[in-house]
């Protein structure tokens, strides 16, 4: 999943860490759907890991400055995960 605040794109390849593993590369873009107050992002994308092709997607929304959550489909599993910023979203401090 892409954390940017703006639209991109990602193009990663992971080479082969010994002779019998395989290669692997994937693109991903993020599209910005939620407003200035709740974020939050979809990203789809393509890649190709050991000659077999995938498709990947995954949701992220950001439902106070503190929090966030977000799901995704790597290809393979479904993954989800959240996170909690104890520091007030980052701006203690300053």
């Amino acid at each position: 999943m892409v954390s940017a605040q703006r639209d991109a794109v990602q193009i990663n390849h992971q080479p082969a860490q010994r002779i019998e593993d395989s290669r692997s590369f994937f693109i991903a873009a993020p599209c910005r759907l939620g407003d200035d107050e709740h974020p939050f992002w979809g990203t789809v994308g393509f890649g190709n890991r050991g000659g077999k092709d995938y498709l990947l997607a995954g949701l992220s929304y950001q439902p106070s400055p503190r929090l966030k959550v977000r799901a995704e489909y790597d290809g393979w599993n479904v993954n989800a995960a959240a996170a909690y910023d104890m520091n007030g979203g980052g701006d203690e401090g300053k």
